[in-house]
């Protein structure tokens, strides 16, 4: 996996957990309401290298729905 590739992916991630972040806390504000929010990562179609960067940034939740 290539450094480039990794830091690309982590970015992204801190950038979608940023906005993830504000968009809780403005609901919290306007309702009184905790609800925790979890990024769900679908690695379908996504080359190993990618998956496997996203890991190293953090990403633990994953999901998919291939047919069997």
């Amino acid at each position: 996996m290539s450094d480039k590739t990794q830091t690309s992916v982590a970015e992204r991630l801190d950038n979608i957990q940023v906005k993830i972040n504000a968009a809780a806390q403005a609901y919290r504000v306007k309702t009184g309401i905790v609800n925790p929010v979890t990024l769900v990562a679908v690695s379908k179609r996504q080359p190993d290298t990618r998956i496997e960067a996203a890991l190293a940034a953090g990403q633990r939740v994953y999901g998919e729905n291939r047919v069997q």
